[in-house]
């Protein structure tokens, strides 16, 4: 960003240079340590005729982001740089308009590079003060109430920055909550994602459904797991459970030695900036959100929960549409949310399962078994807290499947058969019979265990095969 800057310094007409000022995260990040990936600005001019000379000296391209606040977005090469207007109160107008204290730094554009640039920041909300006691502090009482979404945006940076949210800007957050009805749903799964995204997302969720309700207002359906009872390992409700299992798998994914595989997997861009690893960790709170209707007392005690996986996979449904997820983030979560006890049911049945058993987890799971292993490991980590043995002997078992999916699922998921019907029945000389489905059925096998790779091998494989199979 030094570069951008020395481009305009260098390139802007001297008296809109005297104009134009530096505000918000760029003065923030800078301050802490953090290397800023964007510019704002705010011009005592006009923004448009600002935002086009910096692109033309950029190279980028203009387009208007916010019209009612006169903002423009210069797009160059990887960098954003917003322009807006500083409106009819000025700059420091424009300041005590702004979400939070520690966003509310301005410097003059012309003093931005100076060794001593520290002295020239206009700080007219004590927002060097909230940097130094690392807190996220509102600039006004309505700050909240005029853009509900920095409700949310006060835990994300919170999360972001390791900053403690003021117990003042909780009670605001407590108070606006239910406005975020208001806001679109696309802003507001961004910011949801943006703290989904970071590490130590189990805490910043957890003050957030406790003190504000806001996380209620957004997904409304996690309100019915609350207090509702298990039994069996069970030891918490299911809510508590749920976030329970967000912080196993956070747990699981801090752990050294994660293969490369893995962690591709996860930082997977499947829309936008946003990755897999959002849609996994939502997975964890929203698992059992099928569980409230599905709940049915046993005659031995405690609750069957019966198809909860088929009715939690219907609610995933409804809440990715709501909050408007890209078409690979919904079906996504609904695979996770619908096969989340499909590998503790394989490993109920052996801890060792067939290669048969394998294939037919890694075809209904396809690319995502990795997500579903990981998730089934925090889920059974998360109910069974403190039976080491149990979790060591399961966790084992997650290993090697997910070994085993590494390296040879893409043989299975790949579903292009080397050979089809019709060729199986001219190779063999026989017409319609149940005789071509069980070639195929044995080829699949022989391809997902390594056996055949081309179709001249196939053809070698299924003469053998006939030849000492039952007809």
């Amino acid at each position: 960003m030094r570069d951008i800057l020395r481009i305009l310094l260098s390139g802007l007409p001297s008296g809109n240079i005297d104009r134009m000022y530096l505000v918000g995260g760029f003065i923030r990040d800078t301050i802490l340590g953090y290397e800023p990936s964007d510019l704002d600005l705010v011009a005592e001019g006009n923004p448009r005729e600002a935002a086009s000379q910096i692109a033309s000296l950029l190279s980028g391209r203009v387009f208007e982001l916010d019209p009612s606040r006169a903002i423009y977005r210069v797009a160059a090469g990887s960098a954003w740089i917003d322009v807006e207007e500083a409106g009819r109160d000025g700059l420091p107008g424009n300041l005590q308009r702004r979400d939070f204290t520690i966003d509310a730094l301005a410097l003059p554009l012309a003093d931005c590079l100076k060794p001593d640039w520290q002295r020239f920041i206009l700080d007219p909300c004590r927002g060097l003060d909230d940097l130094q006691l690392r807190l996220v502090r509102a600039v006004s009482p309505a700050a909240m109430q005029d853009d509900p979404l920095r409700c949310l945006r006060a835990f994300r940076l919170a999360g972001k920055l390791k900053f403690t949210i003021d117990l003042g800007t909780l009670g605001l957050i407590r108070e606006a909550s239910q406005l975020m009805a208001t806001v679109a749903a696309e802003r507001i799964w961004e910011e949801l994602a943006g703290i989904l995204a970071q590490d130590g997302a189990v805490d910043i969720l957890r003050l957030m459904d406790s003190e504000t309700g806001l996380l209620e207002a957004i997904i409304p359906e996690i309100i019915p797991l609350k207090g509702l009872q298990q039994g069996g390992f069970h030891y918490e409700d299911t809510w508590n459970h749920s976030l329970r299992v967000l912080e196993s798998l956070e747990s699981l994914l801090n752990a050294t030695g994660m293969v490369p595989e893995i962690s591709d997997y996860l930082q997977t861009r499947i829309a936008g900036n946003r990755t897999r690893l959002i849609i996994l960790k939502l997975a964890a709170i929203l698992h059992d959100i099928g569980k409230p209707y599905c709940q049915k007392p046993k005659e031995s005690g405690g609750y069957s929960f019966h198809g909860h996986d088929r009715a939690g996979k219907q609610i995933a449904a409804s809440i990715s549409r709501r909050l408007k997820f890209s078409n690979k983030e919904a079906e996504l979560l609904r695979l996770l949310v619908r096969e989340h006890m499909s590998p503790l049911s394989l490993y109920t049945v052996s801890s060792s399962p067939s290669s048969r058993a394998l294939r037919r987890l890694f075809l209904r799971s396809g690319q995502e078994t990795i997500g579903l292993l990981l998730l089934a490991l925090a889920d059974y980590m998360a109910t069974r807290k403190g039976n080491y043995d149990a979790i060591n002997a399961y966790r084992e078992f997650i290993c090697g499947v997910m070994a085993d999916f590494i390296k040879r699922g893409e043989a299975y998921i790949n579903k292009t058969a080397l050979l089809n019907g019709h060729e199986i029945q001219e190779i063999l000389g026989i017409g319609p019979s149940p005789l071509v489905g069980r070639a195929i059925q044995a080829l699949a096998d022989a391809k997902f265990d390594g056996l055949i790779t081309t179709k001249e091998e196939a053809v070698a494989f299924l003469r053998c095969w006939a030849a000492t199979a039952d007809w």
